[in-house]
């Protein structure tokens, strides 16, 4: 193998040369910054070195920030995510700022340093931009502003946080105290506070308020939500996620034994107050577990349409779909054990179809991470940068189910976290039989990061990825790593971390990791690629750069009867990197689905390792099947249907075209503005459809109406929509595959169907008696979606 360094490497003051790297990083894709800079640009803000005093009777909170808190002169953004306020300061040449910015008790101070000099940076863009940009990609940490502990003689629970009416605002806040957290089924607990809408509307008049439980966990511990996009507890036979935005909605397992809920409101300074004072009552059949408790201001759209939007505000980045809603604390339903956190590594690491780090071997198989790429990798950890140099890797665990959001800020913790009541001990297992052991240490702050590329633009421009992962902060460097070999290492968790009540939650995992120069690995045939019953599968790959590497290409395919036929193949690629797997095919005997996994690896002569992996599924299609796949007619967002052929300028351009309705159909795509009217061709907006963009969905057509399976599928699709629209699809053909929830079904879903009494709404993998999805890819050799 050539030497892949460069002679020279650039310094941390500036931006690298790109012009004297001579290869793609290792496992990174191009990233030429040197691992020095690479590590100044991706470090969090120090929060050991930042204080945020909040004066409540002025509505403000200043934050200061001494040495060290962020590089040299990088541009800082400070911002409120309930509040929506936004600052950017530039830190002095010794990492030291201060700015004020609005703030209420419990809510939630963004901060972000950016201390790149070129490339796209919001930051550095101003607040203009920052407000209207799709995501933040600098690395940041998020600060609770202090609540007052609770003055009730009851010894109840301190909460307070805040929201808003409206994505556009007004903000609304609440303060007050919880009789109890720790419920029990058909028993009570008392709340008591104030809710402000800070507005000048005049009345709000029908505003009401309710509670709700979002579940985290089930009566074991085990972390399930909130689960939706990118990440799912519901797997495929073969393991691969079936991303359900359903699993992000809360649980009605509250009554509120207070009347209506209306408030009665009166004028304060700022705004609107009203009082809260209720007993609210857990359902019987509340299910076992650990929740997030929320307070929702239920909106009436006459008080909506009275509101005027605010200007220049953060974006909300809530994925879990609790709008207008405060997470006042996490509490216990029955005798719940205690919460274990559902950790990854290296979410930050891009490479190939990595997308939200390595799971632990105790997630494996209950959990899955919804890359939004055919390929899934588990990534290979790159030890050195182009240059030669380390890479400084950080080991902090993120937190995936926390809320990591689809090009939007960063959503607002669901736990108050008390840092000072933490601590983490990582033990490394090495290749060479010797253990490493980093900490123990306390936990220091709440992080978020977003994988960019190394010029900080959207990994996936246009198109939906994972962003503003949560993560669990180190104090410093403690947790920071620098792999001294290549080879697999098993990386093991073992610490914890308490609430601001006290409840502790479990960081616990083990982790394999694969530490090595990466290989890029294409297999004989589209990833994906559908088959029938009869065809076979070639066995074969090519790995670049070209080397004679060590092969392990595993098919398994699972019938309808999940009946498991799994085969290995193994062999040596020539010295060009292709591997025939000596003519060997796989044959798909019966019906069913297929997974395809790969992993290449090749030591050098110079004591390198060289590795590469993927995976893939697909269908083998049922032979004169009940239904026909389709893809969707038009662009998406339509009430009509529209016919199966047409042109961009047939549909606004505010939306996406899908794949083609019939099998063999072509959509032509464009990579700039088509004119339609604009003669200048550069109005996107007015001047182009939505064909330079596709939305990657499929629909059935029903051919046997009265097959078992099918007429289950129907009613769970009839049951997801209106009447009406129901039958304008199944008339044209065009009927969505939707898993929900069967009622009443304890031949199927056992004892608890997921919308019966008891259930969780399909939280858990029991209560969903038929799963039905499809897959679907654009791709063509090497670029995937």
């Amino acid at each position: 193998m050539p030497d892949q360094t460069p002679d020279s490497k650039p310094g941390v003051s500036a931006s690298s040369d790109f012009s004297i790297l001579t290869v793609d990083s290792s496992g990174s894709g191009l990233d030429h910054l040197a691992a020095a800079e690479r590590y100044r640009v991706l470090s969090p803000p120090e929060s050991a070195s930042i204080t945020v005093d909040h004066d409540a009777a002025t509505g403000y909170a200043f934050v200061s920030a001494g040495e060290g808190a962020v590089p040299s002169s990088a541009a800082v953004l400070v911002a409120n995510m309930e509040l929506g306020n936004v600052a950017v300061v530039q830190a002095d040449s010794k990492g030291a700022f201060a700015t004020s910015i609005p703030a209420r008790a419990g809510t939630h101070l963004l901060v972000k340093q950016d201390s790149t000099t070129e490339g796209y940076s919001a930051i550095r863009s101003g607040i203009d931009e920052i407000v209207n940009s799709e995501q933040i990609g600098s690395p940041g940490i998020v600060l609770r502003v202090p609540v007052v502990p609770s003055a009730a003689g009851s010894g109840g629970y301190s909460v307070a946080g805040g929201a808003r009416v409206t994505d556009d605002g007004p903000p609304w806040i609440f303060e007050g105290n919880l009789s109890d957290i720790a419920f029990r089924s058909d028993g009570t607990f008392d709340v008591n506070g104030q809710i402000k809408v800070l507005t000048d509307i005049q009345s709000l008049d029908g505003v009401s308020f309710s509670f709700s439980g979002q579940m985290l966990g089930d009566e074991t511990g085990y972390q399930i939500g909130p689960a939706g996009d990118f990440l799912s507890n519901i797997m495929t036979p073969t393991g691969l996620p079936i991303e359900r935005t359903r699993q992000e909605g809360t649980l009605d397992i509250f009554s509120q034994n207070c009347g209506t809920g209306i408030l009665e409101w009166r004028k304060a300074s700022d705004g609107l107050v009203a009082d809260v004072s209720c007993e609210v009552q857990v359902e019987s059949d509340a299910p076992t577990g650990t929740y997030v408790t929320w307070l929702t201001l239920n909106t009436p759209d006459s008080v909506r349409e009275t509101i005027q939007p605010s200007d220049k505000l953060l974006k909300l980045g809530n994925p879990l779909g609790q709008g207008n809603s405060i997470a006042l604390a996490m509490v216990t339903v029955g005798p719940a054990e205690p919460l274990r956190l559902t950790t990854t590594l290296l979410a930050d690491l891009l490479q190939e179809g990595t997308r939200g780090g390595v799971l632990a071997r105790e997630d494996a198989g209950r959990l899955s991470i919804g890359s939004r790429i055919i390929t899934h990798h588990n990534p290979i950890v790159p030890r050195l940068d182009p240059y030669g140099d380390p890479w400084r890797h950080r080991l902090d665990p993120y937190l995936p189910l926390m809320g990591i959001t689809d090009r939007h800020p960063p959503a607002v913790p669901l736990i108050a976290f008390d840092f000072s009541n933490s601590d983490l001990r990582i033990a490394v297992e090495r290749p060479d039989g010797k253990t490493d052991v980093l900490g123990p240490g306390p936990f220091a702050a709440y992080g978020v990061k977003t994988p960019t590329t190394p010029e900080g633009n959207q990994i996936a421009g246009g198109g939906g990825h994972i962003g503003e992962i949560p993560q669990l902060l180190g104090q410093t460097d403690i947790f920071e790593y620098q792999f001294p070999l290549d080879g697999d290492y098993v990386v093991h968790l073992a610490g914890h971390i308490a609430d601001e009540n006290g409840q502790i939650l479990e960081v616990t995992g083990t982790f394999d990791l694969v530490v090595a120069n990466s290989l890029d690995i294409e297999t004989a045939l589209l990833p994906g690629t559908p088959f029938e019953v009869g065809d076979s599968l070639p066995v074969g790959l090519q790995v670049y750069p070209g080397v004679p590497a060590d092969v392990r290409f595993t098919v398994t395919h699972i019938g309808a009867d999940n009946a498991v036929t799994k085969k290995e193949y193994t062999g040596t690629a020539s010295t060009g990197g292709w591997w025939d797997g000596d003519g060997q095919s796989f044959l798909f005997a019966v019906a069913g689905e297929y997974l395809v996994e790969a992993e290449a690896r090749y030591p050098d002569s110079e004591e390198r390792l060289w590795a590469g992996r993927m995976k893939y599924g697909g269908v083998v299609a049922t032979p004169d099947g009940p239904i026909i796949a389709h893809g969707l007619r038009g662009q998406d967002a339509l009430d009509y249907i529209p016919p199966p052929w047409g042109f961009g300028i047939d549909f606004s351009a505010d939306g996406h075209l899908q794949f083609p309705y019939f099998t063999g159909d072509i959509l032509w795509g464009m990579e700039g503005p088509e004119n339609r009217g604009d003669l200048t061709g550069l109005d996107h907006f007015h001047s182009s459809g939505p064909g330079d963009s596709v939305n990657v969905g499929l629909s059935m057509q029903i051919v046997n109406a009265d097959h078992p399976l099918v007429k289950r599928a129907l009613k769970q699709a009839e049951g997801s929509m209106p009447e009406e629209k129901y039958k304008d699809l199944l008339k044209a053909g065009q009927v969505p595959l939707i898993t929900t929830l069967e009622e009443d079904d304890p031949l199927n879903c056992g004892e608890h169907c997921g919308a019966g009494p008891g259930g969780s709404m399909g939280l858990r993998l029991e209560e969903l008696s038929l799963l039905a999805y499809t897959y679907g890819s654009a791709q063509r050799p090497g670029v995937r979606v």
